[in-house]
């Protein structure tokens, strides 16, 4: 192989997958043969596993858009407008992103700056936070109110919110469907914490890089030395990846949400489903009326060990006989009951 075909292809792509790494992105899946030898995970059963669900309003009208209650105790209510929480700034895809990179899950937030209260969350549209149960079907949703759910029969309920201000808002909703059955979605509909993140280049099946941090900057420190090293010509201004993005907790449920909050408290809200679940093949849309749209749709790799979530994503390319592929996996522990 020669060594300047080499840097071209690392000069094309390697910083790619670091750019979604901070942005939280889930884009093609690529297994990492090192790791098929997994140890075994027991988790315990989520605190609110029987209250958990995602409410849809059905008046169009309502200021609120959903309401869904997590397994871990969070929950996350979409607004159909932002005029009291957060103002809406849009954010040009040029100034944010690389050629060649999928859109990233932030776009998806319009708000310029995220809206922080005591116990509560807001970007844009969304507001998260965590909530208590205190009786049959009633919940107190911190820094924003109380929640009562009523069944009217089949996916029909009623809400009643109590909001902080004193306000009561009466509202109808659906009940939303849940993604399919089993031991996997069991492990993954709980919210997550990121512990660390682990990055590997390997050309034609040989390993060149492989280096694991708990954080993507000192990532990204590792790969320029590396990158240095393999190329004198190569500057730090090669790279482009948006720190302040980085993504510090997932929420999974089992009404098809996935959540990503980050370290500037910017939220983001994609919908999943199992393409293959009994090989970890997890599914995600960024439009939550389409898996099929390419530009805003993808797939990850799901896998447990010692009870920590490893997702996998990876992209590469073969060019005048050289494959090359990079790939990033999130490694994440369970929020613990005193975490958001």
């Amino acid at each position: 192989m020669e060594k300047k075909n080499m840097l071209s292809l690392l000069r094309k792509g390697m910083f790619m997958m670091l750019a979604l790494l901070a942005a939280g992105v889930m884009v093609s899946c690529s297994s990492d043969d090192d790791d098929d030898d997994k140890a075994p995970s027991n988790f315990e059963k989520p605190k609110y596993e029987a209250d958990a669900a995602k409410f849809t309003v059905t008046d169009g009208s309502s200021e609120i858009k959903s309401i869904e209650l997590t397994e871990a105790g969070n929950f996350i209510i979409r607004l159909n407008n932002t005029a009291n929480y957060a103002p809406k700034t849009e954010k040009p895809l040029a100034r944010l992103l690389k050629k060649n990179i999928m859109i990233s899950p932030y776009l998806a937030a319009e708000a310029d700056k995220a809206a922080t209260r005591a116990e509560i969350v807001v970007w844009s549209d969304i507001l998260y936070g965590k909530y208590t149960k205190t009786g049959d079907n009633e919940y107190t949703l911190d820094g924003y109110g109380t929640l009562t759910v009523v069944s009217e029969g089949g996916s029909a309920y009623s809400l009643r919110i109590k909001k902080t201000d004193g306000e009561t808002v009466d509202l109808e909703a659906n009940k939303a469907g849940t993604p399919e059955s089993g031991s996997m979605t069991d492990n993954l509909c709980r919210t997550w914490n990121i512990d660390g993140f682990r990055y590997y280049i390997r050309i034609n099946g040989k390993t060149y890089f492989d280096e694991t941090s708990t954080s993507i900057e000192e990532l990204t420190e590792k790969l320029n030395k590396w990158m240095q090293e393999m190329d004198p010509d190569y500057t730090e201004d090669d790279s482009e990846v948006l720190f302040e993005y980085e993504p510090k907790q997932f929420v999974f449920s089992k009404s098809g949400t996935y959540m990503v909050l980050y370290t500037n408290d910017m939220l983001a809200v994609s919908t999943w489903r199992w393409g293959d679940q009994s090989n970890g093949i997890l599914e995600y849309s960024w439009n939550p009326d389409t898996f099929d749209d390419s530009d805003l749709s993808g797939e990850a790799k799901i896998e447990f060990s010692n009870n920590k979530l490893f997702i996998t994503e990876g992209n590469s390319e073969s060019e005048d006989g050289i494959t090359f592929e990079v790939a990033s996996v999130i490694i994440l522990s369970e929020a613990t009951a005193s975490g958001r």
